[in-house]
């Protein structure tokens, strides 16, 4: 008598949960794309370098306004990609339960909120003109001074966790048929570029000036992955199932 143990087939994922998190990850990757565009809106900032506290108090208080939707559009941007992380993290996980890929975008984004969270509780400062007010001259300054250092950690985040996210999902997506092929080979030049921009960012004199292209990239993003899930998700609507319908961009294996 064979008493060997069979192996126990792994449950398959219902197609009803794959349109959800299609759902889900068009919608957050939508929302975050426009909450991030209230991030960019324009400050006339003093150099931080000879920037003295009456500087800085005129700089918040002409800039309250702006500085506190930044912050509020920062914090929501933070929120949204973590949660759209752990949705793109889910499709991959369904489609390739063995990879250590999920584990590892999830990390990122931890990083990447952790840093973020740091920036924007330097710059929320300076959005609540009354409390500069009655802080010391020299505690606002110093206070100040710390942005830049913030930015250049935003910098290298930007160039480091968040060029690896991009880059981790993008070849995940691409060998899992998760996303159209242009999609993820966008991303994969977003990420390759956000690598050189990374050795220029460091050593000055190599002179490489493409952080413009990780900078966007990293903004285009999610809108991107958004605009293409949605895409899928009405079209498996209109077809009247369930099933995501799969990318036909894709090249035959």
């Amino acid at each position: 008598m064979n008493t060997t143990t069979q192996p126990t087939p792994r449950a398959q994922d219902s197609p009803t949960r794959d349109h959800r998190l299609l759902g889900r990850s068009a919608l957050l990757g939508l929302v975050l794309f426009a909450v991030s565009i209230a991030t960019f809106a324009p400050e006339q900032a003093p150099d931080p370098g000879n920037a003295t506290a009456a500087d800085v108090r005129r700089f918040s208080a002409d800039n309250a306004g702006t500085l506190q939707m930044n912050t509020l559009a920062a914090l929501a941007s933070v929120l949204l990609l973590v949660m759209l992380v752990a949705v793109l993290a889910q499709q991959v996980r369904q489609v390739k339960p063995t990879s250590t890929g999920p584990g590892v975008m999830l990390t990122l984004a931890a990083i990447i909120a952790m840093q973020s969270m740091f920036t924007i509780a330097v710059a929320s400062v300076f959005a609540r003109p009354d409390q500069l007010a009655e802080a010391e001259d020299g505690a606002v300054a110093t206070l100040y001074r710390l942005t830049a250092v913030s930015e250049w950690l935003y910098s290298l985040t930007l160039l480091v966790p968040c060029m690896a996210l991009v880059g981790t999902y993008s070849w995940l997506a691409l060998r899992s048929h998760l996303v159209a092929r242009w999609v993820g080979w966008s991303g994969a030049v977003i990420a390759t570029t956000g690598v050189f921009t990374l050795v220029g960012h460091v050593v000055p004199s190599l002179k490489v000036d493409t952080f413009v292209v990780p900078l966007f990239g990293w903004w285009l993003w999610p809108g991107l992955v958004g605009g293409t899930s949605a895409l899928r998700w009405w079209k498996s609507r209109v077809r009247g199932t369930s099933e995501p319908v799969p990318n036909r961009t894709l090249s035959a294996r």
